[in-house]
């Protein structure tokens, strides 16, 4: 997506082997995260909303990785 009247400025890139994650057999992949609140201050979303968005990002990878650890020992 383009934004108007705004350049475009590269601030990083992410490489991943092809094959370097994709195991189907092991749930290590899935214990992977993203959450926009670890990065850089100026880089963080802001505002009230960003606040409870926060809270659910943080619930949520609590929870995917109990569940992630139930199914790679549970196997």
């Amino acid at each position: 997506m383009e934004w108007k009247n705004s350049p475009y400025i590269k601030i990083g890139e992410v490489k991943i082997d092809k094959n370097g994650l994709l195991n189907p057999a092991s749930c290590d992949n899935e214990m992977l995260s993203f959450n926009p609140f670890e990065s850089k201050i100026f880089f963080q979303p802001v505002g009230k909303i960003q606040k409870l968005r926060d809270e659910a990002y943080k619930v949520s990878i609590q929870t995917r990785r109990k569940m992630n650890k139930l199914l790679k020992y549970n196997k």
